[in-house]
């Protein structure tokens, strides 16, 4: 129990830590490149902060569910690797290639958190499709707007 314990917060940690860090080197990319800090607004600038927003909800949920048995923070566990796999599968080719490790780090996570009750895999899978998959369409739908 005590390795599962140490492997989960090792991912997570590592996750979280990866997605902070590619948030904020993309952002520093494009600041350096000569933009304005206010070439970052509306996006990419909303995607970076909400990539670096979902690795710390991860880390925060993971602590939850570890302190006592909560539903509604596997939800949320599950939900946030539903937004970044949007961001990994959307971009693929830019932002999504760095992302992917925090990706499968929390995919990992999610399935030792579940413990091998197939009822929760079931629901966090489900959990975590719907989320990608609104992610997905409000993605599209800045990007269409902008």
């Amino acid at each position: 129990m005590k390795v599962r314990r140490l492997m989960v917060w090792a991912l997570v940690v590592l996750g979280s830590a990866n997605g902070v860090f590619i948030a904020f080197q993309f952002a520093r990319y494009q600041l350096n490149t000569g933009d304005r800090l206010l070439s970052l607004l509306p996006l990419p600038g909303l995607y970076l902060l909400e990539i670096g927003l979902a690795s710390i909800l991860t880390l925060l949920a993971v602590w939850k569910i570890q302190r006592a048995e909560s539903r509604q923070w596997q939800t949320v566990l599950w939900s946030m690797n539903g937004i970044l796999l949007a961001f990994v599968i959307l971009g693929a080719w830019t932002i999504g290639i760095p992302l992917a490790p925090s990706f499968l780090a929390f995919l990992i996570v999610d399935i030792l958190l579940a413990g091998g009750d197939r009822r929760r895999l079931v629901r966090g899978f489900a959990t975590l499709s719907a989320a990608g998959l609104i992610q997905a369409v409000i993605i599209l739908i800045l990007v269409w707007v902008w």
